[in-house]
C-alpha cells in the first residue's frame, strides 16, 4: 500500500498512544527482552509480508495480507485465514452492528454513490507478537460528488507468533492485576485534560471529542491495537453512550508512565519460530513523552526567531545545551556575515542586506534512555533594503537551509556518528555501501528515471562523507547532516552525478540510513541484541 493511503487511514482511525505494550515470559530469553524493551529496543520478527490487493469498484479501494515465513505452517496458516476471514467480514456492510441508528441512516442514503476503502496491514510486527490494523471507511456521495453521510469502522486483531492465538487486553497485564480499573481511572484523567493546556499552547488530543455522560468503564473484550512503536490503542466504538463522535469510532489515549509495573515484558519464544531468524531491530517510542515547547524572537534589528521543542524526561543538562544551540548566535552553523556574503554573489550588492530567517529544534521522534537526538533546521532570507518597491512587489532574494542533527549520552556529551558504531574506524566504510545501496534503489524509482553510473554515485559518496557533521539515532534509522546548506548539497548532487532533476530525492537518501541496510549488528546501541 502506498505511503499516502497509510497515512490516510492513519489520520482517520489511528492515534499514537503512549501505552506500553508487552506481553510475559519468565524464561531468561524473556528477562531479555524486557531489558531490551526497557532500553527502547524491540526485535522484528522475521516473516514476510505479501500484500494483496482485491478487485474493488471505480473510486473503491481493498487490501489485506497473508503472513510467510513461520517454521509452523499450523500456525502460520491460521494467522492467514483468520485475516481473510476479517476481510471478508469488512466488504458486507451487515457486520456493522445497529449503533445509533446507522442501518436507518445506511438505508437513506442507500440509492446514493457508495464508495469505501477497506485496509489491513501490519501495525506492529515486532518481538513475536503481530498486530493487524484493520479498518474500513465508508462515504455515500450525491451528484455532485459532496459527501452527505460517511461511517468508519475497526477490527483490529493481535496474534501470539508462537501460538497462533489471537490476544486479548488481559494478555497483557501480568495475572491479577485489575487492568480495567487502572484503566479506567487514567481515562478519566485524560478525559478531564481536554481543551487548551495553558503550557506549549496547544489543544488537548481529546479537545474534539464530546463527553455527553461520565465515563463508565472500558469492556472485558475492549476492542485494542498494539501501535506500529509498541503502543497500544484503544478503540471505542460510536456505540459508547458517553462519548458523541458520530459514526466513527474514537481512540483514548494513555501515558505509559500512568500504568508503570503493570505490564509483563513481551513474550520470547524458545524455540526458532522463522525460517530465517534475521537479525533486526530498532527503537520503540517507549520513552517519548509530551513535549515543551520554548520560543524566542531576538531584536527587531536582526529579525530572526526560534523555537525549541524537547521531551519532558530529557536530562536538565541536554536541554541547557540544545536550549543555547537553538538560541545563542554563537552556535549557528554559519555566522550572518557568510550569509550576507554568500547572498551578495546572487544579488550582485554588496550593502544593505537585510537578514530574515527562523530556526527550529526538535526532539527526534524516538530515542532509548541512553541516548538523546535533535534535529535543527534554520531557514535563512536575505533580500536588500531597496528591494521593495511598488514598481517590484516580488523582488529578488537569496534563501538557504541548514539542517543540523545531534545525539547526546546521558551525560550530554554529543557524540560524532563514528561513535555510534561497535567499530567506529569502520563507519565510513559502512555508511558508503549503505548510500550507494539506497541511491541505486532511488534511481530506480525516480519518475523521471535517472541514469545510474556507479562511479559517479561513489564519487558523490565519497564527496559527503566528508562533509558529516552530525548524526541522530531515530526509530529505524540514523539521520546526517552535512556542513552545507540543502541548496549547496543539491547543486554537488547535480554536478557530480550530471542530472538537472531529481536531487531532492537522491539528497533524502543521504541525509538518513536504516539500520538494516547498514546492519544492525554493526550499532553499538543495539550490541545486547546480539550478544
Amino acid at each position: 500500500m502506498s505511503q499516502t493511503a497509510r497515512k490516510f487511514i492513519s489520520l482517520l482511525i489511528s492515534c499514537a498512544l503512549l501505552l506500553t505494550c508487552v506481553s510475559g515470559c519468565g524464561s531468561d530469553s524473556g528477562k531479555k527482552y524486557k531489558s531490551l524493551f526497557e532500553k527502547g529496543i524491540v526485535m522484528v520478527n522475521g516473516i514476510q509480508i505479501r500484500t494483496i490487493d482485491l478487485d474493488a469498484p471505480e473510486g473503491c479501494f481493498a487490501e489485506y495480507f497473508e503472513i510467510d515465513g513461520l517454521k509452523n505452517q499450523t500456525v502460520e496458516d491460521q494467522i492467514n485465514r483468520r485475516i481473510k476471514r476479517t476481510m471478508d467480514d469488512m466488504r458486507k456492510e451487515e457486520f456493522i452492528p445497529p449503533y445509533r441508528g446507522i442501518s436507518l441512516k445506511m438505508k437513506q442514503y442507500s440509492d446514493m454513490n457508495r464508495m469505501y476503502h477497506m485496509y489491513m496491514f501490519p501495525e506492529f510486527n515486532c518481538n513475536n507478537i503481530l498486530s493487524v490494523n484493520a479498518a474500513c471507511y465508508m462515504w455515500f456521495n450525491d451528484e455532485s460528488g459532496s459527501t452527505e453521510f460517511s461511517y468508519s469502522y475497526v477490527l483490529p486483531m493481535t496474534f501470539d507468533l508462537s501460538t497462533g492465538k489471537e490476544l486479548a487486553l488481559s494478555d497483557f497485564f501480568a495475572p491479577g492485576t485489575d487492568y480495567i480499573e487502572m484503566i479506567n481511572r487514567n481515562i478519566d484523567q485524560c478525559l478531564m485534560k481536554s481543551g487548551f493546556d495553558g503550557e506549549s499552547n496547544e489543544f488537548s488530543p481529546y479537545s474534539d471529542l464530546a463527553v455527553v455522560s461520565p465515563f463508565k468503564s472500558i469492556k472485558p473484550g475492549q476492542k485494542f491495537l498494539v501501535g506500529r512503536e509498541g503502543n497500544i490503542c484503544l478503540y471505542f466504538d460510536y456505540d459508547t453512550p458517553e462519548f458523541y463522535a458520530w459514526f466513527h469510532p474514537y481512540p483514548i489515549a494513555l501515558s505509559s508512565d500512568e500504568i508503570d509495573g503493570a505490564l509483563l515484558p513481551f513474550r520470547a519464544a524458545g524455540q526458532r519460530l522463522y525460517e530465517e531468524e534475521g537479525k533486526l531491530c530498532r527503537f520503540s517510542a517507549r520513552y517519548d513523552t509530551q513535549t515543551v515547547a520554548r520560543s524566542d524572537t531576538s531584536d527587531s534589528r536582526r529579525v530572526f526567531s526560534g523555537q525549541y521543542k524537547y521531551l519532558k524526561d530529557t536530562p536538565e543538562k541536554i536541554v541547557r545545551q540544545m536550549e543555547a544551540i537553538t538560541f545563542d548566535k554563537e552556535h549557528l552553523p554559519v555566522s550572518d556575515e557568510v550569509i550576507k556574503k554568500k547572498a551578495a554573489k546572487i544579488l550582485g550588492k554588496k550593502k544593505g542586506m537585510i537578514l530574515s530567517g527562523d530556526i527550529n529544534t526538535n526532539a527526534c521522534f524516538n530515542r532509548s534512555p541512553v541516548y538523546y537526538s535533535f534535529v535543527t533546521q534554520i531557514n535563512y532570507s536575505v533580500t536588500t533594503e531597496d528591494a521593495w518597491t511598488p514598481e517590484n512587489p516580488n523582488p529578488e532574494y537569496f534563501s538557504a537551509i541548514y539542517r543540523t542533527v545531534y545525539c547526546f549520552d546521558a551525560d550530554g556529551n554529543r557524540l560524532d556518528y563514528r561513535s555510534l558504531f561497535l567499530e567506529p574506524e569502520k563507519a565510513d566504510q559502512l555508511l558508503e555501501k549503505a548510500f550507494l545501496s539506497s541511491l541505486s534503489q532511488a534511481a530506480e524509482e525516480a519518475e523521471d528515471g535517472i541514469q545510474w553510473n556507479s562511479d559517479r554515485a561513489r564519487l558523490l559518496v565519497e564527496k559527503m562523507l566528508g562533509h558529516i557533521n552530525g548524526a541522530a539515532l531515530e526509530t529505524e534509522m540514523m539521520s546526517l547532516s552535512y556542513d552545507l546548506s540543502i541548496q549547496e548539497t543539491e547543486k554537488i548532487i547535480e554536478q557530480t552525478l550530471g542530472i538537472t532533476e531529481n536531487a531532492y530525492s537522491v539528497m533524502s537518501c543521504l541525509l538518513s540510513v536504516s539500520y538494516t541496510d547498514i546492519g544492525c549488528e554493526h550499532f553499538s546501541c543495539f550490541k545486547e541484541v546480539f550478544e
